[in-house]
């Protein structure tokens, strides 16, 4: 593989041309591309897709998890540390529920109840 199928591949303006062209191109240099890879990249565009439709960026999400992982933590470190911003989030969105104590349900953030 040469500096040239990597720039080939990364011209493409779409994200899932390029990941296919990539392991293409990993392929023909007799090299494998494990298939846990290629489900997670699979997985993480179907997830940022399904983010654009409803207006949310995964994004974010996906860049904090894998420095995570590079710094050797599990999943569980980043799910602790995602849902204590969730809950961080709702406190400073909504202060009324700050001083009552009472949680917030899903279905009230989603629906724009109080």
């Amino acid at each position: 593989m040469n500096q040239s199928d990597i720039a080939e591949a990364l011209e493409k303006a779409d994200r899932m041309d390029v990941f296919v062209h990539l392991p293409s191109a990993i392929s023909r240099s007799e090299f494998e591309v494990p298939l846990s890879t290629v489900h997670w990249v699979l997985a993480a565009n179907r997830l940022i897709k399904l983010g654009e439709k409803v207006r949310l960026s995964p994004e974010s999400s996906i860049k904090w998890m894998l420095g995570m992982r590079k710094l050797g933590l599990p999943l569980s470190s980043f799910n602790a540390v995602k849902s204590t911003s969730d809950r961080v989030k709702v406190i400073i969105a909504r202060p009324s529920e700050r001083k009552s104590g009472v949680p917030v349900k899903c279905s009230q953030i989603f629906s724009g109840q109080q």
